[in-house]
């Protein structure tokens, strides 16, 4: 018998990294950039409208990139979320992608004040790829014994999205991570890359601040050149 190859076929990829480049004082002055564009974009109760895509605890359609590109943080924040995305798209499948990639970052920040709730379970259908920065990230000094210790500090958890992550056979390939779920516990510095489709959520916040700024990532791919308009065709 001859084994020509091995084709990954699981759907979901989380690849995890740490932001080394970004210094403190650069995750501090980057968090409260994304502070003041949340609170300038932020939906409340009195503003949602049942019509609008979005909780009431979301923001309006904003770019944090575009709306602070004049700071030299926000321009090296930049910078990496490419690499990221980049590195994602290497790594998963061999692409190396060296056309331009479109960004759009819109920040999600939780303290004592604004609450600490979890968000739901969501995906990103229409958005390919997704990069998630967290620069900072103050934990609650609680101590909460036993497995659901890991549960209280914003954790984000990815779920298989064809549910097939339990099989009957045990896997022992250590190349993958084979089950329903995988959470990841952020820090201050961890940066994060994954699919647009791919289920996730975040665990409830026992802490004193929480600082997620998502890059939604379009990457300018082959199989997306095809498209043309009406008057084009005509």
């Amino acid at each position: 018998m001859r084994i020509d190859s091995l084709n990954t076929i699981f759907p979901s990829f989380v690849l995890q990294g740490f932001a080394n480049e970004m210094s403190p004082a650069e995750n501090a002055e980057l968090s409260a950039l994304a502070w003041e564009t949340w609170k300038a974009n932020e939906k409340t109760e009195t503003t949602y409208s049942a019509n609008e895509s979005g909780e009431y605890y979301s923001a309006t359609r904003h770019n944090m990139l575009v709306l602070f590109r004049d700071k030299p943080v926000v321009k090296k924040f930049a910078i990496l979320a490419d690499m990221m995305a980049r590195a994602y798209l290497k790594t998963v499948y061999h692409y190396d992608c060296r056309d331009p990639i479109d960004m759009m970052a819109e920040p999600f920040c939780q303290n004592r004040e604004t609450g600490t709730d979890g968000i739901m379970p969501h995906a990103h259908t229409l958005k390919p790829l997704l990069v998630t920065y967290y620069p900072s990230v103050k934990t609650s000094k609680r101590t909460v014994a036993g497995p659901t210790s890991s549960g209280v500090n914003g954790e984000t958890n990815f779920y298989d999205p064809s549910n097939t992550g339990k099989r009957v056979w045990p896997n022992q390939n250590p190349s993958f991570h084979i089950g329903s779920s995988f959470r990841v516990k952020a820090e201050e510095g961890t940066i994060l890359a994954f699919e647009g489709h791919i289920p996730h959520d975040s665990a409830q916040f026992d802490g004193d601040e929480r600082v997620c700024i998502p890059v939604i990532c379009y990457p300018k791919l082959p199989n997306k050149n095809l498209g043309t308009t009406l008057d084009k065709i005509l």
